[in-house]
């Protein structure tokens, strides 16, 4: 019975790991343990109940020798895949893993090729990982020291200028034109600083509090796909994945129509999808009661460029669809990651040179009426 209440638990979501989805990088060790596990000889219910085994003698020791319902991953997936489960479905369960992942993995089981699976995932994970971190390492710098000139423009506003105005009404003259336009510019300048380092960090702590709910993530993922280059990104990885996909399930022997309809429901991105349902579609139907060739059927989703399907025409021609699909894939993944890295190093310059903008403002607001000082003293 205690079995099946944390069964329940686990497939409404709302255990331990249901809160949101395993960030990349802990994605990418699990899919390299599993790949490495897999490669090893064992099949993959023998490592799921090895992993959980090892860590309920560690819970146990930590506990000092009570014995407590396994809370881990592994023990959540050994549970699921006792009661029957397949694989995908045990991790489907657990609520933390993507939707294209779990697709991508129920493709691997379908197809025979798990391991190959586990290591393209790792791989995938691991670069979204580093350039999470190449984005957070780029803004961190530039937003933080917005911040600090928010800061230093509120004080030199507040505390700072009024000094400069009454040292001239002590000099018995009014500010000149010089030093009023530079406080004025000192002052639109505070203020637009100060809105943009509030908003930034707003919207910095509503990404993080909303990453750590599934329903946050949800909503970042509507957000991204309404912007341009998330979108494009989105698509070229989408693009990438249906092609090794259908790489893979041909490998294993499966059929066309067969293969773009499992890969359609794993696809996270809708358009993708119905790019390949169209697709199916054309070759199941045909087009004015004529049959339609294979690489006109791609083409016709729209996931692939005039020269991708002009290679694919070549693979279908040559029967070596695969080995092109397989290459497309791989083209397409190196493509969007120099996008993204092009996007990246694009930011810090930027930064860079509004915060430049900053500072001088700055030493002008400063230097402008101390100037004037000095010549209504001299």
């Amino acid at each position: 019975m205690r079995v099946k209440n944390d069964q329940t638990r686990v497939r409404r979501g709302s255990g331990s790991f249901s809160r949101k989805s395993l960030p990349p990088q802990e994605l990418s060790f699990f899919c390299t343990e599993m790949g490495m596990m897999l490669q090893s000889g064992m099949t993959i219910f023998d490592g799921i109940a090895s992993r959980a085994a090892a860590e309920q003698r560690l819970s146990s020791r930590l506990n000092g020798g009570k014995e407590k319902r396994p809370r881990t991953l592994f023990g959540l997936l050994y549970q699921d895949m006792q009661q029957g489960s397949s694989i995908s479905e045990a991790m489907q369960h657990t609520g933390v893993f993507p939707a294209d992942f779990v697709g991508m993995i129920r493709i691997g089981e379908e197809s025979g090729s798990l391991e190959e699976v586990m290591q393209a995932l790792a791989a995938h994970y691991r670069r979204n990982s580093e350039v999470a971190g190449e984005i957070r390492t780029a803004l961190t710098y530039p937003v933080l020291t917005l911040c600090m000139m928010a800061v230093i423009l509120g004080i030199l506003t507040r505390e700072v200028f009024p000094v400069f105005t009454r040292i001239y009404e002590s000099l018995g003259s009014g500010l000149s034109d010089a030093a009023a336009a530079s406080i004025a510019v000192g002052n639109v300048c505070a203020g637009v600083v100060a809105v943009l380092a509030v908003v930034l960090l707003a919207a910095a702590a509503g990404v993080w509090l909303m990453k750590r709910t599934a329903w946050g993530e949800r909503l970042l993922g509507i957000v991204q796909s309404c912007l341009p280059f998330f979108r494009k990104i989105g698509r070229q990885l989408s693009s990438a994945r249906a092609a090794d996909s259908l790489a893979m399930m041909l490998q294993a022997g499966y059929d066309v129509q067969e293969s773009l309809l499992k890969i359609s429901q794993s696809l996270a991105d809708p358009s993708a999808a119905a790019g390949l349902r169209r697709c199916r579609e054309l070759l199941v139907n045909g087009k004015d009661g004529q049959e339609v060739p294979l690489s006109d059927a791609l083409a016709a989703s729209g996931l692939w460029n005039a020269t991708e399907c002009r290679m694919i025409q070549s693979g279908v021609q040559f029967g070596s669809l695969d080995t092109v699909l397989k290459y497309i894939a791989e083209n397409g993944m190196n493509q969007a990651e120099e996008d993204v890295a092009r996007a990246v190093s694009l930011i810090e310059p930027v930064m860079i040179a509004i915060t430049a903008v900053l500072i001088g403002s700055i030493l002008l607001s400063v230097i402008l009426p101390l100037s004037g000082i000095m010549a209504a003293i001299g």
